[in-house]
């Protein structure tokens, strides 16, 4: 286990570029089975749909178990 503090502002800074990785490993999944039509939309570099969402879910568990922590200390 690592354990460390950070200002409340960076540990948000930080979860927002976890939860903006989320989600683009979850659009990459939905991209995979045709769900997704954004012309811009840049997907991840994944073999397949099972391991984009594979990656979409281990950061979200990183971000609940963050989140979790965090509303013990506040």
């Amino acid at each position: 286990m690592i354990h460390f503090s950070l200002p409340v502002e960076d540990f948000g800074q930080m979860l927002d570029g976890l939860i903006a990785r989320q989600e683009a490993w979850a659009k990459t999944a939905a991209w995979h089975r045709g769900e997704v039509n954004d012309p811009w939309f840049q997907i991840e570099e994944s073999k397949d749909e099972r391991e984009a969402e594979w990656i979409a879910e281990t950061y979200a568990g990183i971000i609940r178990a963050l989140q979790e922590q965090a509303r013990g200390q506040r």
